[in-house]
């Protein structure tokens, strides 16, 4: 069965934290989205799903199959 890639799911992530941030002082000040700028969110992200993998594979694959699911 076929799953999102980490990579792809944490970049989904990243640009999550990018928006919240832009809506952090309650008003929406938009910023550039950059590596540069959030590669440690993206990174965090990565380092969490991987926690997740090495800790329970089955339940890991089966969020990530469904999420592959959702978007297709």
């Amino acid at each position: 069965e076929k799953e999102i890639p980490i990579p792809m799911l944490a970049l989904v992530g990243a640009a999550l934290h990018a928006s919240v941030t832009e809506w952090r002082s309650g008003a929406h000040k938009p910023a550039a989205f950059s590596g540069d700028s959030y590669v440690d969110a993206y990174n965090e992200h990565v380092i969490l799903l991987q926690g997740i993998q090495l800790k329970n594979l089955r339940a890991f694959h089966v969020m990530m199959h469904r999420l592959y699911r959702q978007a297709t």
